[in-house]
């Protein structure tokens, strides 16, 4: 009778689709993002816009509380042998199956992170994926998504200092995800608002302040 309800849960099927696996959604998104920074179409906007749908994605399945791997069967009792001591023995719980449950740190790494090892040299996209620790930081429920994204933060910045072709676009980066990195380290950071303003919009900003006094 168990196996019997067990092939039931089953379905196979000869390839992913959005119905049984999220993480096939997140791939496609992630593919659209991949080609769009290819050197034949060289689109970072795309590969921004990608970066956001895929940050509102992740946004949801981090609140969200992953479903158990542990799954139990519960023998029926016996109906010709009415005793209490029999049922009760009948009908204890018997681990069946375990499966395998991806975290969220899976999920970032299939759609984010392959992203930032396609986008290593492009400023615009590295910037997009910091901005997305950021907005992710407003929606984690524990500790560990929250070393989830640091660590993701530091191979954004690596990436960075390790590919782009400018000190100047290093350091606006850097200085990014220093200040990103802080942000999420804030207790109270699901409370506030960050803005990072670079050193150069800074610097804009002041001369126009002094120029208009």
């Amino acid at each position: 009778m168990f196996w019997q309800r067990l092939a039931g849960c089953l379905r196979l099927e000869q390839r992913l689709a959005h119905s049984n696996d999220i993480a096939y959604s997140l791939g496609q998104m992630t593919e659209i993002a991949v080609r769009a920074l290819s050197p034949g179409i060289n689109d970072p906007k795309t590969a921004v816009n990608c970066v956001q749908s895929l940050t509102s994605c992740l946004s949801i399945m981090m609140r969200r509380q992953p479903p158990s791997p542990y799954h139990f069967h519960i023998p029926q009792s016996d109906t010709n042998d009415s005793s209490e001591t029999t049922i009760k023995q009948k009908r204890l719980a018997i681990l069946a199956l375990v499966t395998h449950i991806p975290k969220i740190s899976d999920f970032i790494n299939v759609s984010l992170g392959e992203i930032r090892r396609y986008a290593a040299a492009d400023l615009m996209v590295l910037k997009a994926l910091c901005q997305a620790m950021v907005n992710l930081n407003y929606a984690r429920v524990n500790s560990a998504q929250q070393q989830t994204l640091l660590h993701e933060l530091h191979l954004i910045q690596r990436a960075g200092e390790e590919n782009l072709n400018y000190q100047e676009l290093v350091d606006d980066l850097v200085a990014m995800c220093e200040q990103a990195k802080q942000f999420i380290l804030d207790n109270d950071a699901q409370h506030k608002h960050f803005n990072y303003v670079s050193e150069f919009e800074a610097n804009i900003r002041q001369a126009l302040q002094t120029q208009s006094s």
